[in-house]
C-alpha cells in the first residue's frame, strides 16, 4: 500500500496534492457547518484541522453510529473506547470526494439518528 500511495502522490505532484488538501479542507468546513445547522453540534476542538473533526455527543456513540449505518451512512469512528477522556466522541471526516449532497445527507442522517436514539432512550426509561 505504501508503494501504491507513493506512486499516486508522485503522479499528482505538488500542485495536485495541494488541490486535494484544499478540497478536503473545504469539504470538512462545509460538513462542520451542516452538522452545526442540523444538530447544533460543533467540533470539540477549536484549533486548525484538515479533513477530520471530533464531535462530542450528549449520549453514547454506538447507537448513533448503528442508526446511521442503517441509513447507509458510514458515520465515523467511535473515540470513546480509545479516548474515554473525550466522553461520547466521534471522529468524522470529509475528503475531496465528498460533494454537497453527501455532506447534507450526512448531517441529516446524524440528526435523524440522534432523534431516533432519543426515542429509544425514552422507551428504556
Amino acid at each position: 500500500m505504501v508503494t501504491t500511495a507513493t506512486i499516486h502522490m508522485a503522479m499528482m505532484g505538488a500542485e495536485g496534492l495541494e488541490q486535494t488538501a484544499a478540497a478536503s479542507h473545504a469539504a470538512t468546513r462545509e460538513l462542520a457547518g451542516a452538522i452545526a445547522t442540523e444538530t447544533g453540534i460543533k467540533p470539540l476542538f477549536e484549533g486548525p484541522y484538515l479533513h477530520e473533526l471530533v464531535l462530542q455527543l450528549d449520549r453514547p456513540v454506538a447507537p448513533v453510529l448503528e442508526a446511521m449505518a442503517a441509513d447507509g451512512v458510514l458515520a465515523g469512528f467511535d473515540l470513546s473506547r480509545d479516548y474515554p477522556e473525550l466522553g461520547n466522541a466521534i471522529l468524522v471526516c470529509a475528503t475531496e470526494k465528498r460533494i454537497e449532497a453527501d455532506i447534507n445527507a450526512y448531517a441529516s442522517a446524524l440528526k435523524n439518528a440522534l432523534a431516533s436514539s432519543e426515542v429509544l432512550q425514552e422507551k428504556r426509561a
